[in-house]
């Protein structure tokens, strides 16, 4: 590999053997000094752009970084105690390091901007030299969008640049400036022949003893590219930078953070027209040691009957997790919990505890550690989610977005381990909508007390249609965001892997007996908050869970054995730590295999329209209770019902544009099983409980036809249009009926023709 290739590959298994001593000591409960020093003062070193003449040196023993405002930096350069980039000093000291560099390659010649702000106060960062060619892990994640009202652009919180290991080198562009590539070494930074370009950082200068240069770390944001694709059309969005800014840095946990403002406008807008829309991005990116990697850490692979995330890099496919044997003392993942109203705390609390009582037996330590930080606490400007050095729950008071909760991690994508989790929740909506909700059940049930029915149905038909509205308004574009060529942004909000609903889909169901709006929401949030922390662990959705429900109860903890499920508001409030979620935990921070095989399944797995017969009918996001094809029946009887007002003299208020998602639901969850049990019926668990169901694929079919037909050609049902009062009222209600029925035919047209859903084949038998 050449005299520089083995240096480098024997300094960096001299600090791989550095690194595996350090960690031997801490996994034997031996704390180190420099591990102390690391994580004794987290927020002391913040530096916020401003002052012109700042000079200040952050850092620790390991790693000091000098962070220098233009303006000093101008000055500094007047007075030579620094050369800049262009000088024969600067640019002969480079040269010899460029010899050091990678043979320039093609895909090297990545052009950057020259940085648009040219004010005295932008932040410039010097790296030491002896950082060149040393392996660092870098990334980046969205904190903040300057549209607080957007829906659209607060989906981008959270998106993130997933960390790389990468190598600095110098180098130069194709524009022949000299710049510090920092080069993706693919897990194995020995072997420069594997390193490929990930991004350009543009010199500045070098200081005169020649131990700093200088980068303007703007340049970051001036090679973000986003584009918005809308949902219903082909039409996109391409998004430019105007101007880009490095606002602030910090150093903790053997991390440095820097806050990189990026001001983006439409790609055909004139930047000169101060009319122009502008949308401002912070990224909060990092370099940290790769010494915190554990090296210890045991990497496990996927295995069947449980679900994790996995790692992206497929060379290194393994779940992600935490390290808890890292941990010298029993205190856990440490928290930060922020903006959660009084009311609601106890909900959040009690979702930490409960994981840390369940977990105790199973792991032997605690887990999670917390602390509700109060709004008046100077540290909240300082713990932003995102921050990959802090886990921090945030009820979102900035943006909003279109999801309820949003739980992702950050893991070393060669190993598994995850050193980095947040949560996001859209609290204010959510009130919101569930204290809508409650209102309208309320003001409905006063209206029927008082005999007054029809005006009782309307409130609610009103209340589902300004629902409908407001969702559609909703996620109206889907984001891709890159960084230079390669590195393309995770956006974590369009990951249903990770989102959590905003909105139940059972939309028009009424308040579950016996609850207040407050004890409801304590059980929501309770579930929510579990839900997205199980996220953090790893645990990806499972929408077997409910399977395991219990047939005779329907209270907390008998509704679901995973909290990674998703149940509809007659449920959700109950749901809790289950059976699946510990035996999974099991597997993936113990090695234990999982004794059962047939209680998981997940997003690309589930059944959610009437094309895919390769589905199981048994995983389903959109069921619930232990028998999930009676649960739809209910459901399809519940929207006929509805829809002809039945036991009413009246019509009905609701009509089939009212109705179309939840019979669209409640279709296609039991057309699952008819279109799916040729292929996927050997592997279902609870269908075949039910002694009045076949045993055979074959005969399948024609049950669930049966079932459907029993809904929709019932004799009842012209029974139901003579009791109308009015001949208004039964041709109302007979239009609804055949709607309904047309309507349905569409929805199963891929499972059944419309001559065997024509109720005249009911009298042979069908």
């Amino acid at each position: 590999m050449g005299a520089l290739g083995g240096l480098l590959k024997r300094e960096w298994e001299i600090q791989r053997l550095i690194s595996l001593l350090r960690w031997s000591i801490v996994f034997f409960g031996i704390s180190c000094s420099s591990q102390n020093q690391n994580t004794q003062k987290p927020l002391d070193q913040f530096i916020k752009a401003g002052n012109p003449n700042l000079v200040k040196t952050i850092g620790d023993e390991s790693h000091a970084y000098q962070i220098v405002a233009k303006g000093a930096f101008r000055s500094q350069a007047k007075q030579g105690e620094i050369n800049l980039v262009t000088s024969p000093e600067a640019s002969g000291f480079l040269s010899r390091l460029l010899g050091e560099a990678i043979p320039q390659k093609p895909s090297m010649n990545q052009n950057i901007y020259s940085n648009q702000d040219n004010s005295d106060t932008t932040l410039l960062f010097g790296l030491r030299v002896s950082d060149l060619n040393q392996p660092m892990i870098f990334g980046g994640v969205v904190t903040q969008v300057s549209d607080h009202q957007n829906d659209d652009l607060g989906n981008l919180k959270l998106s993130d640049i997933p960390p790389f290991k990468v190598v600095p080198v110098i180098n130069k562009d194709g524009s022949s400036r000299f710049v510090v590539s920092l080069m993706d070494c693919d897990g194995d930074c020995t072997q420069k022949s594997g390193f490929k370009l990930l991004i350009n950082i543009l010199i500045s200068g070098v200081s005169q003893d020649q131990s700093l240069i200088y980068l303007d770390l703007s340049s970051l944001g001036q090679q973000l590219d986003l584009r918005a694709m809308y949902n219903d059309d082909s039409r996109f969005d391409r998004f430019k930078s105007k101007a880009s800014k490095t606002v602030a840095f910090d150093y903790s946990k053997s991390t440095l953070i820097f806050d990189i403002e990026a001001t983006l406008i439409d790609e055909e807008a004139d930047q000169g027209d101060h009319q122009t829309l502008e949308t401002v991005i912070t990224n909060r990116w990092y370099l940290r040691s790769v010494d915190d990697l554990n090296p210890l850490f045991v990497s496990r692979p996927a295995v069947a009957g449980v679900g994790f995330f996995m790692t992206d890099n497929p060379e290194h496919d393994f779940i992600q997790r935490w390290d808890f044997d890292q941990r010298g003392v029993n205190d856990g993942i440490q928290y930060f919990i922020k903006h959660v109203p009084l009311q609601f705390q106890s909900a959040f609390a009690k979702a930490f505890d409960e994981w840390n009582e369940k977990l105790r037996p199973v792991i032997g330590k605690k887990i999670f550690s917390y602390e509700f930080i109060p709004d008046n606490d100077p540290r909240n400007d300082r713990l932003i989610t995102g921050d990959v050095r802090y886990n921090i729950l945030e009820w979102d008071l900035v943006n909003k977005a279109s999801y309820g909760g949003l739980g992702p991690s950050i893991a070393d994508q060669d190993s598994g381990q995850i050193f980095n989790s947040n949560i996001l929740i859209q609290g204010p909506d959510i009130v919101d909508i569930y204290g809508r909700w409650f209102n309208i059940h309320e003001k409905s049930a006063k209206l029927k007390e008082l005999g007054q029915v029809s005006e009782a149905e309307l409130v609610i038909v009103d209340a589902q249609k300004e629902f409908r509205r407001r969702m559609k308004r909703l996620r109206g574009r889907n984001f891709q965001l890159k960084l230079g060529d390669r590195a393309l942004a995770r956006i974590r909000s369009q990951e249903p892997t990770f989102e959590d609903p905003i909105m139940s889909r059972d939309d028009f169901d009424s308040i579950p007996e016996g609850y207040s709006f407050e004890n409801y929401m304590l059980g929501y949030f309770y579930n929510m908050a579990t839900h997205e922390l199980g996220h953090n662990l790893g645990l990806r959705h499972n929408f077997k869970g409910s399977l395991g429900a219990s047939p005779e109860l329907v209270e907390i903890g008998t509704v679901s054995r995973s909290v990674m499920e998703y149940l509809g508001r007659q449920f959700r409030h109950l749901d809790e730590i289950g059976s699946y979620d510990l035996m999974a935990l099991s597997y993936g921070y113990l090695g234990i295999q999982p004794n059962h095989l047939d209680w998981f399944c997940t997003d690309e797995e589930a059944l959610r329209s009437l094309k895919d017969f390769s589905k199981s009918a048994e995983c389903m996001p959109n069921d619930a209770t232990e028998d999930p094809f009676h649960y739809f029946e209910l459901r399809l009887g519940h929207v006929m019902d509805l829809a002809i007002a039945k036991g009413q003299s009246r019509a009905s208020e609701w009509t089939i544009s009212d109705l179309k998602n939840e019979l669209s639901r409640a279709l296609i969850g039991m057309g699952g099983y008819a279109i799916s049990a040729a292929q996927t019926s050997s592997s279902w668990t609870n269908f075949f409980a039910n002694d009045d169901r076949p045993h055979e694929p074959s005969e399948i079919r024609l049950y669930v036809l049966s079932k459907v037909k029993s809904v929709f050609c019932s004799p009842a049902l012209q029974d139901e249009i003579l009791k109308k009062e009015t001949e208004e009222a039964r041709n109302k209600t007979n239009s609804n009926l055949e709607a309904l029925k047309s309507q349905a035919k569409k929805i199963l047209h891929p499972v059944f023709t419309d001559e065997e859903m024509d109720c005249e084949d009911s009298v042979n038998g069908v």
